[in-house]
């Protein structure tokens, strides 16, 4: 299985180097169940005071005081120089084409290779 991983980053196979790398690893392990400790470095075994100690935790991260003294942030020089025209047929065309191929399809369920096969 190494030499398949080396010949797939060696092809920068990036899937198949994946898929191997996942077979190695083997399953996924929950990150809750990592070691939590309370502010005394004592460990914390019951989910009670794992949930309380990442509430505190979150508490004092969050919850804190404004700034003494406010930020100057200066106005810009220059307004940027933004098209805002509708795309040519041709920007279009060479957006489609600068896709990756093999990625996971968006929200509406369409792969690149789709467009990139047909634009």
């Amino acid at each position: 299985m190494a030499t398949l991983a080396e010949d797939a980053a060696y092809k920068r196979d990036h899937g198949t180097l994946y898929k191997i790398t996942k077979q190695v690893c083997g399953r996924f392990r929950n990150s809750t169940e990592a070691p939590i400790r309370n502010k005394e470095g004592q460990l914390l075994t019951s989910e009670f005071e794992k949930e309380a100690r990442w509430t505190e935790h979150f508490h004092e991260i969050l919850n804190r005081q404004a700034p003494e003294t406010e930020s100057i942030i200066p106005e810009a020089e220059e307004d940027l120089d933004v098209v805002t025209t509708v795309p040519t047929r041709q920007e279009i065309m060479r957006a489609i084409k600068s896709l990756k191929n093999n990625k996971a399809p968006g929200p509406e369920g369409l792969n690149a290779d789709l467009f990139k096969a047909d634009p």
